[in-house]
């Protein structure tokens, strides 16, 4: 069966996840993660693409970006991947890449579906247990959404604005909001839409961007899960 083509809309938030080959890891040591972030600032400034979101993990990264340009999440991602492939085959004498050609996406619909799967790319660590608490992680983005550290990175999403009048507002409430525990109902939907690059979203979401770029992205298997909110 062909692979589902990568959909990129301007103006839509999308997930991105990039993991390793054959579970090789992905990032060896800090200074690894530290090339790897100087990269993502760099080309995500070049293509102007907005990052909200971001972890990276041993094995694999995810981000949450919204493009302003149809391409400019894959430029940004494969000039991402050019760079740390070659960066890395030079620290550690590696041939080839360690990384999968190919990543996968799907577009993300406002408001509490972007905050959920926010949730879900920040909470990684403590979810597989790297870390006691997320705020012990130093490779996410939670410490600036839920601490107020500044970061030159991250551009806030608007659904994120929306949890406050301050600063202080928005990262009290975006802590309130991730330790609500996110039921296997909501984890399998988000996991479900990133494998499949369908949306995570509304039904009237799905059917307007069906309408505006001629692609399918309603699962229509039988027995799909159903989203459930925890907030």
């Amino acid at each position: 069966m062909p692979r589902r083509k990568r959909i990129s809309v301007p103006g839509i938030t999308e997930h991105i996840y990039h993991r390793s080959i054959k579970n090789r890891k992905f990032f060896q040591d800090d200074e690894d993660k530290e090339f790897y972030l100087r990269q993502l600032e760099l080309y995500s400034s070049h293509y102007q693409v907005a990052i909200h979101a971001w972890v990276l993990m041993d094995r694999h990264v995810r981000i949450l970006c919204t493009p302003t340009a149809k391409t400019a999440v894959s430029k940004m991602m494969q000039s991402i991947g050019r760079q740390y492939v070659s960066f890395a085959n030079r620290k550690y004498d590696f041939e080839g890449s360690m990384m999968k050609d190919r990543y996968k996406s799907c577009l993300i619909d406002d408001s509490n579906y972007f905050l959920q799967v926010c949730r879900y790319v920040e909470l990684n660590p403590q979810r597989s247990r790297t870390v006691e608490h997320v705020s012990d992680y130093s490779w996410s983005s939670y410490r600036s959404n839920a601490l107020g550290i500044r970061s030159g990175l991250l551009t806030q999403h608007h659904a994120y604005l929306g949890l406050g009048k301050s600063k202080g507002e928005r990262c009290l409430s975006y802590r309130r909001w991730c330790r609500y525990v996110a039921s296997n109902a909501e984890l399998d939907a988000i996991r479900r839409s990133l494998r499949k690059g369908l949306v995570y979203g509304s039904e009237p979401f799905k059917v307007s961007l069906e309408m505006a770029t001629g692609y399918e992205f309603i699962d229509r298997d039988p027995g799909r899960p159903s989203l459930v909110f925890t907030a």
